[in-house]
């Protein structure tokens, strides 16, 4: 096996880790909503899938950086780091690890001493913005990440990033929306 396709498969292997630990989280945290309450076990099962993320998150920027260094080396001629697709997918990615962060800061924190309680509560209400907003752009971000992995294209940075942008205010707009509405059902219970 050559450098290329060991990266390739790293690349791919961090970037399914990244997307499916994130698409099984949201579904979770909707599942956890509609429920009503938070158990030790789903918790639990949160925390695994987010290690999950940050195991690919970090796959991910190391084949990355391996990939630059291997084609820096053998193909200078492309100029990659001159390729906006390349600036967009590092500065997704570096907002999936701000984001991340914000989540172990704030995320987990809120649902850990949510445990058994009703998640109806004015303390979990107050602050369940910052599971939506945070669920979303982690959403977002790792599936732009997938989506600019496979898709050539000669776009500019500043229209790939706006879509993104759009993307992300949107998914925050509707996640927000489905969040509180899922919190104010559990009032009528």
């Amino acid at each position: 096996m050559n450098w290329h396709t060991f990266l390739i498969i790293a690349h791919i292997i961090g970037i399914s880790l990244g997307v499916g630990g994130v698409t099984i989280s949201d579904l979770n945290f909707f599942k956890i909503l509609k429920r009503g309450k938070i158990s030790e076990d789903t918790l639990g099962l949160l925390k695994t899938l987010s290690f999950a993320i940050w195991i690919g998150l970090i796959i991910l920027v190391l084949s990355g950086f391996g990939f630059l260094i291997l084609l820096r080396l053998t193909r200078p001629e492309l100029g990659i780091l001159y390729n906006p697709k390349l600036w967009a997918k590092l500065t997704i990615t570096a907002i999936v690890l701000f984001n991340g962060l914000i989540m172990h800061w704030k995320v987990f924190p809120l649902l850990e001493s949510s445990v058994g309680k009703p998640l109806n509560s004015p303390e979990f209400s107050k602050k369940a913005w910052i599971a939506f907003t945070t669920g979303a752009i982690s959403f977002i971000s790792w599936y732009s990440a997938l989506i600019l992995g496979a898709w050539r294209t000669d776009l500019s940075y500043f229209t790939i990033f706006g879509v993104y942008l759009v993307l992300v205010a949107g998914a925050i707009i509707v996640m927000n929306i489905i969040g509180r509405y899922l919190i104010k059902r559990l009032e009528k219970i």
